[in-house]
């Protein structure tokens, strides 16, 4: 049996507290070492949000988005507005379920980061800088 969990109180300290059978209680307020850049994890999130409505619309929305915004598929963490715009321009009110599908990627990818956009709306854009930051942030003990 294995458990997880991660609390993050007002200071922006993570705890993480991991059981698993026959081993101690694990306690961590260090952020997890991401080899991994925002930018990789933007558009592995975007690529596997759209495999979802298959390779014909990926690649349908990645001519169209290049061809319209000038924007190609790599540049897309550098151009997250122009990214957002086409994506609404396109698919509409559907544009929300990618953005949806998108989020749920990244938190498969970084599980200990949280957003709270306190009073505000929730905004996708707001949500990928929230990430970017947090992911650019060094460890507290650094």
């Amino acid at each position: 049996m294995s458990s997880t969990t991660q609390l993050q109180n007002p200071q922006d300290i993570i705890i993480t507290i991991s059981l698993e059978s026959n081993s101690p209680i694990c306690l961590s307020n260090e952020k997890p070492d991401l080899n991994v850049s925002f930018d990789s994890l933007l558009l592995g999130a975007v690529d596997s949000a759209f495999s979802r409505i298959g390779p014909l619309a990926k690649h349908a929305f990645y001519f169209h988005l290049e061809s319209c915004s000038g924007v190609s598929r790599e540049a897309i963490p550098e151009n997250v507005e122009a990214f957002v715009n086409a994506l609404e321009q396109i698919f509409g009110v559907g544009a929300l379920l990618i953005e949806v599908q998108i989020i749920k990627a990244l938190k498969l990818q970084v599980p200990q980061f949280r957003h709270s956009p306190g009073e505000k709306e929730m905004s996708f854009l707001g949500y990928l800088e929230s990430m970017r930051s947090f992911l650019q942030t060094p460890n507290m003990n650094d």
